[in-house]
C-alpha cells in the first residue's frame, strides 16, 4: 500500500519503519546525557512526590478558606435579606397602622358631626 505526501509515494511498512527509527534517536537524544540509573529515578520522583503532597496540603487549605468566605459571604447575604424582610414588614404594619389610624380618625369624626348634629337639634327644640 503507497501512500502519497506531497509529490512522494511511500510504502506504509518504510513510512513505520521511519517513524520508530525517528522515535528511538529523538528519546536516545533526549535521555542520552542523563547519568543517574533507573532506581535513583524513582526515588526523585518520591522525594518529588512529598513535595507535591505539601502542595496539595496547602491548596487543600486554600479550598477550605475560600469555602469558609464564600460561606461567610452567604450568611451575610442572608442576614441582610432577613433584615430587609423585616424592615419590608415594618413598613408594610406601619402602612396598615396609618391606614387604621385615618379609618378612626374619620370615624371620630363622624361620631364628632352625629353628636354635633344631636345637640344643634336639642337647642333647636328648646
Amino acid at each position: 500500500m503507497n501512500i502519497s505526501i506531497g509529490s512522494y509515494k511511500v510504502r506504509v511498512e518504510i513510512l513505520v519503519a521511519i517513524v520508530v527509527i525517528f522515535w528511538i534517536m529523538f528519546g536516545h537524544l533526549l535521555c542520552g546525557c542523563c547519568r543517574m540509573n533507573l532506581f535513583e529515578g524513582f526515588r526523585e520522583g518520591i522525594e518529588n512526590n512529598e513535595e507535591l503532597n505539601i502542595i496539595n496540603i496547602l491548596t487543600n487549605n486554600l479550598k477550605k478558606e475560600e469555602e469558609k468566605r464564600v460561606k461567610l459571604k452567604q450568611d451575610v447575604m442572608s442576614a441582610k435579606e432577613t433584615e430587609m424582610k423585616a424592615m419590608g414588614r415594618y413598613v408594610e404594619q406601619l402602612c396598615e397602622y396609618k391606614t387604621v389610624r385615618k379609618q378612626l380618625e374619620e370615624a371620630k369624626v363622624q361620631e364628632l358631626k352625629a353628636q354635633l348634629k344631636v345637640q344643634q337639634q336639642a337647642q333647636r327644640q328648646n
